[in-house]
């Protein structure tokens, strides 16, 4: 078993941030693989094409499976870059995750709330 790796993920409504990339926050379903392969994530049997456009602002971004999605890409870019593949186990439970982060009025957060059908 290799040893956990440590990304820093910031889900803005414009973009997606993590240490060593930003990309616009759209993204795009296919059911089959897209002529460009450029900043594509399979998932579930589908492909999505990320980084072009931008979600419409959400009070609560737990609530549909794209920030999930967006997350997963920003996870594998970093893992490309550090040369550690593009596969990894990311678990969809919340209470595996480990998140730290500032609530915008300042007060500390450690979990998000995901959807009971997410687990």
């Amino acid at each position: 078993m290799s040893a956990p790796i440590i990304i820093g993920v910031d889900h803005g409504y414009a973009a997606m941030k993590t240490t060593h990339f930003s990309f616009h926050t759209g993204l795009v379903a296919h059911e089959h693989e897209p002529y460009t392969l450029n900043n594509v994530l399979e998932y579930g049997g589908k492909y999505y094409v990320v980084g072009s456009g931008r979600q419409p602002l959400q009070k609560d971004k737990t609530q549909t499976e794209d920030y999930y999605l967006l997350t997963l890409a920003a996870v594998a870019k970093e893992l490309a870059y550090r040369n550690a593949g593009t596969a990894a186990d990311i678990p969809r439970s919340a209470s595996q995750w480990h998140i730290f982060g500032l609530h915008p009025h300042g007060s500390p957060f450690t979990s998000p709330k995901i959807p009971a059908s997410a687990s």
